[in-house]
């Protein structure tokens, strides 16, 4: 995954906007559209503040390592191993196997139509 792909997806997730990000840290809203665009990446001082502002690494920033799964992120040790599981499949086969999970949850009765 791209850093611009990166970048969007923890701002989707997180639900923030180019604007707050630009009030909280100090970077410029033309600065961060360019980055979420493509145009352009940060440099490294930028990256740090990126990164310690989502609580994740610049490696993560950089499509270089997946997501920590903390310990005391309120998930079961069951959920926990579920999405270590799913990091393994290759992006391009996720929606393949989150398919085929939701029909076997289906077929076992677990899921309501």
């Amino acid at each position: 995954m791209k850093f611009q792909d990166r970048m969007s997806k923890l701002m989707d997730e997180k639900k923030l906007t180019a604007y707050r990000i630009s009030k909280d840290t100090g970077i410029s809203t033309s600065l961060l559209s360019y980055w979420k665009n493509g145009e352009k990446l940060p440099g490294a001082e930028n990256l740090e503040k990126l990164a310690d502002y989502f609580g994740v690494s610049v490696d993560y920033l950089l499509g270089k390592e997946k997501p920590a799964i903390q310990e005391d992120d309120g998930l079961t040790d069951a959920e926990r191993e579920l999405m270590e599981l799913f990091d393994k499949v290759p992006e391009d086969k996720q929606e393949f196997v989150l398919q085929q999970v939701e029909a076997a949850l289906r077929l076992a009765g677990l899921l309501d139509e």
